[in-house]
């Protein structure tokens, strides 16, 4: 049987394995848009969401460290499946987006509005995926002030990401 230290360096080890796969998707991806024309309409935001996301693993670490706990085994796992499928959406929505989907804003020319994956049925399916992962993690180990501290944060985060993407989206489309 796993002990909770071995449960939660591989929870953490999943989460931050992901971290690098967006990280590195988007900076190919930035790449090629930003040759094709695309503008990062607000660096500003990128740095302060990256920070964020740094800072919530960082209070992950710490509040397991003073208190934590994980659920008990008949929760744990259905909460982790919960995770990977929270997880799945983000990666559906990374390749629904294909070469588009970055971290961060960029305003491309001549955009289309996508239909693809996830796309189809949500209109921000990462950020979906973002809000049960920032819940079921501390969930998941019973990191209560991490839970609330940062859900609450990361919903004004979400918020003014989804205004700039419409603003965004919005400008672009009326050139």
């Amino acid at each position: 049987m796993w002990n909770r230290s071995e449960l939660f360096i591989l929870v953490l080890v999943f989460i931050v394995f992901i971290r690098a796969v967006e990280i590195v998707l988007s900076k190919i991806n930035e790449k090629k848009l930003k040759l094709a024309g695309a503008i990062d309409v607000a660096p500003l935001e990128y740095e302060v969401f990256k920070y964020f996301h740094f800072f919530w693993i960082i209070f992950l670490i710490g509040e397991f460290n003073n208190r934590g706990m994980p659920l008990p085994m008949n929760y744990f796992f259905p909460f982790c499946v919960l995770l990977v499928i929270a997880e799945g959406l983000r990666f559906a929505s990374m390749r629904g987006l294909g070469q588009f989907w970055t971290l961060r804003l960029l305003s491309v020319p001549n955009p289309t509005k996508q239909k693809r994956g996830p796309y189809r049925y949500i209109a921000h399916p990462s950020y979906t995926a973002e809000i049960f992962e920032f819940i079921l993690v501390p969930l998941l180990f019973q990191l209560s002030y991490t839970l609330f501290i940062f859900t609450f944060l990361n919903f004004f985060i979400i918020a003014n990401r989804i205004r700039l993407e419409n603003k965004i989206w919005n400008v672009t489309k009326s050139q």
